[in-house]
């Protein structure tokens, strides 16, 4: 069981933003497998600067948005990235930020795709999540 009086990381990503701004898949699946090797190899701490501290050992990862280039999130494309996580038994949960979503005024067929592909790849998170927390 988890002890609630003991100290656990999440660690937020925001604005990864793959084939955008310059950001390769590979590059942001090696930012990602660094995050993953605090789970195994990677041995790090976090220092409260009373004298105690504790490992940095990921229990959440949170992706806060900007999963993607604009309006081009896809299971497809997007998963590959964050899979190693959960290959590590690290949940992550995403949810969509200003370039994965059409919030514009008025209606387009485009926007709607868009939207029901960010929804698609965040809904997956969730699900994949609570399969890892239920093992």
């Amino acid at each position: 069981g988890v002890d609630a009086d003991e100290p656990f990381t999440i660690i937020f990503v925001a604005d990864a933003e793959p084939r955008m701004r310059g950001n390769t898949d590979d590059e942001v699946k090696a930012y990602v497998k660094n995050l993953a090797a605090y789970k195994s190899s990677k041995v790090e701490y976090f220092d409260y600067g009373n004298g105690s501290t504790h490992r940095i050992y990921p229990s959440l990862v949170i992706i806060g948005g900007d999963i993607s280039k604009d309006q081009s999130t896809s299971f497809e494309a997007d998963m590959p990235i964050w899979q190693q996580l959960e290959d590590h038994g690290i949940p992550f949960l995403a949810g969509f930020g200003n370039h994965d979503w059409e919030n514009r005024d008025g209606y387009s067929f485009n926007g709607d795709e868009w939207n029901r592909k960010t929804t698609e790849f965040c809904r997956e998170t969730y699900k994949k999540a609570a399969n890892i927390s239920q093992h």
